[in-house]
């Protein structure tokens, strides 16, 4: 729904809502979000939500960097594309089909 409505922020901001709940997000959370904002062509935002995996103790998966390189590609940004694949490889996940 909200994903597919392009109102990537109202989703960040119920997953907000959910930790206020005291419900933490899981890996499929993030995952979600950062492919909304890629969707919405919001970098940042896909930047924060990866950022905040840590937090609850999550570790992005193979799903979760190509959402961001996703991101990245669709605002123009080829550095951080190749600076987030980069990563990747220094984290040991192995990147897919999609992931190129």
């Amino acid at each position: 729904g909200i994903m597919r409505t392009g109102h990537h922020r109202l989703a960040v901001k119920f997953k907000d809502e959910m930790i206020e709940e005291g419900v933490a997000p899981d890996e499929s959370t993030f995952n979600i979000l950062i492919e909304a904002c890629a969707r919405a062509g919001d970098d940042k935002m896909a930047r924060k939500m990866f950022d905040e995996m840590p937090n609850f103790g999550i570790v992005p998966n193979c799903v979760t960097y190509t959402g961001l390189i996703k991101a990245y590609k669709v605002a123009g940004k080829v550095d951080e594309m190749w600076h987030v694949l980069a990563l990747m490889d220094e984290k040991g996940v192995v990147p897919d089909l999609t992931t190129y």
